[in-house]
């Protein structure tokens, strides 16, 4: 566990910053987290289930968990990532990930969000630039720089945008007094509903159509992890020990926990290396932690055909349970709307047990 805390704390001092956790454990509990993260100014470093922050933080914050209300004072970038979230504090910079996000902060810079469900409601202040990435995403508040949106749905309430709106989506669905100060820029194959009081610009363009074979680009991909199992395996046989080991004796418990840790780590690494590349001598930390964060996630899915294996097909020769294993993932990731998903949680989890394994000892 010191490890795992470790390896936060270093991937966080590259902005410069010193972090310290307050973590679940045997000797704590979310009350006890919440109550440090309000009474203890220097706490900026947080992992639990249910999580209240408030505060004033020095520098940058990160928190992470099943549900997060915010109200802190953030005098640095703010990394939050989880289910819920419900954001109402100060920040320098906004880094925010989860399935449902609520924003009412305030931004002294540029905000970064990605959600399946997400609202900036109209009390926020963003008084520069806004980059989100989400399914349904709704915005309430007025922006005064430029917006960058790539979204299922795009929500455009009672808003005025100063600067350039920048859009790739299915849906954009305007309702009452919409303004755009400058350029409107969208695909030419979303489909608009409502109109705009005023626009200074609109550019249309057109998307290129790239006809691919699901079939043919499975078994490619299919193909090619194999070949990096087979590799992977062969040059990390004590790896796999220890993950068999630990996937035959873990409790439920030590995998929430392996999942919780590991989960805060991939949401940790990009955003750190996003908010590297603001600093000039930043930029070849970034790039080597952007290029690990790819590594991790590639073999995530490998490590979870593992675990299938392990857990539920129960095949004496590991390489063989491992090749069916990964070859049912890669069937059920062609499944249409849930097969995206069902990627992303295999490699998530299998990123989550190389974690535990590597740097998680006790």
């Amino acid at each position: 566990m010191k490890k795992i805390i470790l390896a936060f704390g270093l991937l966080l001092t590259f902005l410069p910053i010193n972090a310290s956790a307050c973590v679940n454990g045997p000797e704590g509990t979310d009350a006890n987290c919440e109550e440090t993260v309000e009474q203890t100014e220097q706490t900026r470093f947080s992992v639990g289930d249910n999580l209240v922050t408030s505060g004033e933080k020095k520098k940058s914050s990160f928190f992470a968990g099943s549900e997060i209300t915010d109200s802190s004072l953030v005098t640095g970038p703010a990394f939050v990532a989880g289910n819920k979230l419900d954001l109402s504090g100060k920040y320098e910079y906004g880094f925010h990930v989860g399935n449902g996000v609520t924003i009412n902060g305030t931004y002294e810079k540029d905000l970064f969000a990605v959600g399946n469900s997400l609202v900036i409601e109209k009390d926020a202040k963003l008084p520069r630039d806004v980059f989100i990435a989400g399914n349904v995403v709704t915005i309430r508040a007025d922006i005064s720089g430029d917006v960058f949106i790539a979204a299922n749905k795009l929500v455009l309430e009672n808003v005025a945008i100063e600067g350039d709106l920048n859009v790739v989506l299915n849906t954009l669905e305007i309702k009452g007094e919409v303004k755009i100060g400058k350029t409107l820029t969208r695909n030419n194959d979303a489909k608009v509903s409502g109109e705009f009081a005023s626009v200074g610009k609109e550019e249309v363009y057109e998307k290129p159509q790239v006809s691919i074979n699901p079939i043919m680009s499975t078994l490619f991909a299919l193909g090619g992890k194999l070949v990096v199992m087979l590799i992977f395996m062969l040059i990390g046989k004590k790896f796999f020990k220890k993950l068999v080991d630990f996937i035959q004796s873990a409790t439920g418990e030590d995998m929430k926990k392996a999942v919780w840790i590991g989960l805060a780590a991939i949401v940790a690494a990009p955003l750190a290396a996003l908010a590297l590349l603001f600093t000039v001598v930043g930029v070849p930390a970034a790039l080597v932690i952007g290029g690990l964060y790819v590594i991790l996630m590639y073999l995530g899915s490998i490590i979870t055909a593992v675990y299938l294996n392990e857990r539920f097909l129960k095949i004496k020769n590991g390489m063989i349970g491992a090749t069916l294993g990964l070859t049912i993932l890669s069937v059920l990731c062609m499944a249409p709307y849930l097969g995206s998903l069902i990627g992303l949680i295999a490699s998530v989890f299998g990123a989550s047990l190389m974690i535990r394994i590597l740097f998680w000892n006790d």
